[in-house]
């Protein structure tokens, strides 16, 4: 069981103890019913930045349901920027080719001619398309194949021509994985600078890390203009956490999405 589902759990209740090793108990979980399942994306999101589209994100997002936790919210702001054509879409291929001497330039033109195809073919998946994909597919994996059947007859016939040692041997170097040089210093080494250097702290002893004075100021909840002051100063072009969610579409939430961030955000204190 995951640890996302715990929160589909009632109760649960113990059945036995100590089975062995592997098992140390039995238990029987109590879910919750009727839930209604949630729409899923059939690839992981990635948020990317069209600030036309950024207005009708906003209006998306104040005709969307409130949210009720912070996974709904989260659930809502993926869903609108689907909508509003903000989500990037996945491509055929990866953009890295590297240690691949036979992609050459014409490889290059399929690769770019199957990726148009597949992307005509998400926008508008007719029989057409379908067709002109696997066309362009089978055209790219063709290519492929005798251009790596070619480079490996010419780098053949380099090595049993060659007179120099040094061409031979470079050659022959570039399918050699490369060497990780190893540290000469162990762990436990390691470990021991690092322990006399920096001791670890004596945690029995007890910490008054929250003394008795208070600090009103300090203790009272978020207010809308501290939120808005926060996400001024956030900047925009910075990478997302594990959210996937970017700084400026934060930015151009509705009002009522904020005011249900500050109600999220108030119960924590």
């Amino acid at each position: 069981m995951s640890t996302k589902s715990c929160h589909l759990v009632n109760d649960f209740m113990v059945h036995d103890l100590a089975i062995s090793d592997q098992l140390p108990c039995v238990i029987s979980l109590n879910l919750q019913k009727n839930i209604s399942p949630q729409p899923m994306l059939a690839f992981v999101p990635k948020v990317i930045c069209k600030p036309d589209k950024l207005t009708q994100f906003s209006s998306i997002m104040e005709s969307s349901t409130a949210p009720n936790s912070i996974d709904d919210l989260k659930n809502n702001i993926i869903l609108c920027c689907s909508e509003a054509d903000l989500l990037a879409r996945p491509t055929a291929f990866s953009k890295h080719y590297k240690n691949k001497p036979w992609f050459n330039h014409d490889c290059v033109l399929a690769r770019d001619s199957l990726r148009r195809a597949y992307q005509l073919f998400s926008e508008d998946p007719s029989d057409p398309n379908l067709m002109k994909l696997k066309g362009k597919r089978k055209q790219y994996s063709s290519l492929v194949k005798s251009t790596k059947r070619l480079f490996a007859e010419q780098t053949q016939v380099i090595l049993s021509e060659c007179h120099n040692s040094g061409i031979f041997w470079k050659k022959i170097n570039k399918f050699r994985p490369k060497r990780i040089n190893s540290c000469p210093i162990d762990s436990t080494r390691w470990e021991s600078f690092y322990d006399s250097v920096m001791p670890a702290p004596d945690y029995d002893q007890p910490i008054d890390l929250f003394p008795n004075s208070t600090n009103t100021r300090l203790d009272e909840p978020f207010s809308m203009d501290e939120l808005l002051c926060c996400l001024k100063r956030c900047p925009s072009r910075k990478a997302p956490g594990p959210d996937i969610i970017p700084n400026f579409l934060i930015k151009g939430l509705p009002s009522h999405t904020l005011h249900c961030i500050l109600n999220f955000s108030t119960p924590s204190i």
